[in-house]
């Protein structure tokens, strides 16, 4: 297996996946655990993915069956968010959210109108979409969003992202790039080099990856500017609800809580005494810790 596709769920996943936050106003009984995924929707997934390999117009034979891996890549993996109950089945507020999401693409019929909105459970505030069709949303993004008009516009931005084939686009270039003569004869003088051959490859991966978060930030504004227009189609619409939502999506990669809990006063005891060096913070030394997450790294600035 080639370095560069080895590197390529890592790849995909930054291409196709599309971070927000949000704050839920919604509040109830447990939602219902979905153990396997619902037939029709497993068929609709199948279906879509015979669609979409048929649809490939790539002439080269090594390309065109790389792109059909990922696709069924993609599709397995969906699946298998279902069936390890990382989706949320019927409840309140799936119903909610899709109340709001039908009504975008009944405002907007220039959609396609195939697609699916689901909520999963992650402590990550993100709004994905996979480009066939589907798209999630974390109930910690809900967890930021303040109204119903807001939820709308991440839909929005997420339903054009689907419109506007980004996610196609770039499973293609990525396929392009997994088979670029240039790239690959590079990582061979790597593997052959005797010396620095990690920090070689560490830079030649990061080139790629700027190159390919270059490409995702001209989607980004696209979608921006169309996910607009959709939502003020939609009888959400509300001008001052986008610039809001995006002063709060400003502040997703700091705790929406910064309150401290007194340490000392729950884990003090007579036998085993509270030591104030363990809340002094040193940063670690360890390579995985280095790692400069700047604007420049992310594909929506």
């Amino acid at each position: 297996m080639r370095l560069v596709r080895s590197a390529g769920l890592f790849f995909l996943i930054s291409l196709c996946c599309f971070a927000f936050s949000a704050k839920s106003q919604f509040t109830g009984r447990p939602s219902i655990v979905l153990d396997t995924i619902p037939e029709h929707v497993r068929v609709s997934l199948t279906d879509k993915l015979v669609a979409e390999d048929e649809a490939i117009s790539n002439d080269k034979s090594k390309i065109c069956a790389f792109i059909k891996t990922l696709n069924k890549d993609r599709c397995d993996y969906i699946i298998k968010l279902f069936n390890d109950d990382w989706l949320i089945g019927d409840s309140e507020l799936s119903r909610h959210i899709t109340t709001i999401f039908n009504n975008l693409l009944q405002s907007n019929p220039q959609l396609p109108q195939d697609a699916s909105v689901y909520l999963y459970r992650s402590s990550s505030p993100n709004a994905v979409s996979y480009g066939e069709g589907t798209i999630l949303l974390s109930l910690s993004l809900l967890s930021r969003l303040e109204n119903d008009a807001q939820v709308a516009f991440i839909l929005s931005h997420e339903l054009a992202h689907y419109y506007l084939g980004h996610t196609k686009a770039a499973i293609e270039k990525f396929a392009q790039m997994n088979f670029d003569k240039n790239v690959n004869k590079e990582i061979k003088r790597i593997r052959n080099s005797q010396y620095q051959r990690y920090s070689r490859m560490k830079e030649l991966m990061k080139g790629i990856e700027l190159t390919f978060n270059k490409h995702s930030r001209s989607h980004e504004f696209e979608a921006d500017s169309l996910g607009l227009q959709l939502f003020l189609n939609s009888l959400y619409a509300d001008t001052l609800a986008p610039v809001r939502t995006m002063e709060l999506l400003d502040s997703v990669d700091y705790p929406a809580f910064n309150s401290l809990l007194n340490l000392k006063d729950h884990f003090d005891f007579k036998q085993h005494p509270f030591k104030d060096t363990w809340l002094t913070y040193s940063k670690s030394n360890t390579w995985h810790a280095k790692k400069d997450v700047s604007d420049t790294a992310q594909t929506h600035p």
